[in-house]
């Protein structure tokens, strides 16, 4: 039995003898609340504010439990209805820019967290997120700088497991990998590293590897939109759409502003024909980041087969001025050519398209093609060889 589990059995024991006490309903939900025991933690929590004649102390736990909980909404409303009490906490400010971050209302999360950022207490974390926003608003390089200036003063396995996740988004693929291998290895409850490790089998269609890590980063943090981003890239690799297309949009309700997430769902509709929705998921993209030419790209291509050619074209050439050799950007050309009738240029464009890397360093699409088929028994030669004996 480890040490959680002991000092619940106690406080357990404790509450038979005095089941009304609020301090040992409030340890007791602590130790519930370590544990993820979560429904347990909010009954002790909700027990002492009955029986607590100054029950904010309570009432503060239990909106710390709604952020573990992912039920951010509430958190914030006892947040807040704590800081209208009268409460001047620094935590109680720190939790409820979180929820802020959360929600994406990043000016306001910014502004607390800075008038934090040199509060003992909360000064660390309020650094980090301070990083985490700069990462949601397409400053990957100024976040790590600020995780790599906290890294100086001390090695917080949450800063580590964070500089393993933005080094992999700024393709230092094998530092992140090998980072995040090192930390789950010693701490296995670090989900910036299972979602780094995720990422990798995700890239390499090992779906089996990837769907266990993914798993991890969900039970560790179920508000976290990467996991369920994590199961949709796995379903969407699977061509099964209808659960890429749920997983997707689970993500987007937990973080509802996050280009990426949007994208993705915008390619599942695209890939399972609907493409109606494909082209509002894309403007949706396009209404946070009108310069985002890959974005454009995923426009045009929706816009084709629904026979919308001249908007087609005019996404197309936006793409192509933003982002000349994106996937997307090359993708649409090589779909707008097919629709004019000039097969060649479009199917050598797409095989421009197929032969790019996924990452620097990594493998092409093709590569990436052949491979899944290769798990089926079949190759893009068989293929070939089938089409050329049905021409005879």
């Amino acid at each position: 039995m480890d040490a959680i589990e002991k000092k619940i059995d106690l406080y357990e024991s404790y509450l038979t003898e005095d089941p009304n006490n609020p301090q040992l309903l409030i340890l007791l939900g602590d130790m519930y609340h370590v544990a993820g025991k979560f429904s347990l933690a909010k009954t002790c929590y909700n027990k002492a504010i009955e029986f607590q004649t100054n029950s904010n102390s309570a009432k503060s736990r239990l909106g710390n439990l709604y952020l573990s909980m992912g039920q951010t909404r509430q958190a914030e409303r006892s947040f807040i209805n704590l800081l209208d009490s009268g409460e001047n906490d620094p935590v109680l400010y720190h939790n409820l820019a979180i929820c802020f971050f959360i929600h994406g209302q990043y000016e306001q999360a910014r502004q607390t967290f800075e008038s934090l950022k040199d509060v003992p207490l909360v000064s660390r974390s309020s650094n980090y997120y301070l990083a985490s926003i700069d990462e949601t608003l397409d400053m990957p390089e100024k976040a790590l700088d600020r995780i790599n200036t906290l890294l100086k003063e001390g090695d917080e396995v949450y800063l580590r497991g964070y500089r393993a996740s933005l080094l992999y988004s700024l393709d230092q693929v094998e530092q992140a990998i090998s980072e995040a291998k090192a930390i789950v290895a010693q701490y296995p409850t670090n989900a910036d590293s299972w979602s780094v490790l995720s990422s990798m089998y995700i890239e390499s269609l090992e779906h089996d590897e990837a769907e266990r890590c993914v798993q991890k980063v969900i039970e560790l943090a179920p508000g976290d939109a990467r996991g369920w981003h994590g199961l949709g890239m796995i379903f969407l690799q699977k061509r099964d759409m209808n659960n890429a297309i749920k997983y997707f949009q689970r993500a987007i309700e937990t973080l509802p502003d996050s280009s990426m997430m949007l994208m993705s769902l915008a390619w599942a509709y695209f890939c399972a024909e609907q493409f109606s929705e494909s082209e509002k998921a894309f403007q949706a993209v396009l209404e946070i980041n009108s310069n985002f030419g890959e974005a454009w790209g995923g426009l045009a291509c929706s816009l084709v087969p629904q026979n919308k050619i001249d908007e087609a074209q005019k996404a197309s050439r936006k793409a192509s001025a933003l982002d000349k050799n994106g996937f997307a950007s090359l993708f649409a050309k090589s779909l707008i050519f097919k629709v004019k009738g000039k097969d060649q240029v479009a199917t050598d464009l797409l095989s421009t398209v197929l032969e790019q890397e996924v990452r620097p360093g990594q493998p092409t699409y093709i590569e990436l093609i052949e491979r899944d088929l290769n798990r089926h028994n079949t190759s893009i030669k068989a293929i070939a060889g089938m089409d050329l004996d049905n021409d005879k």
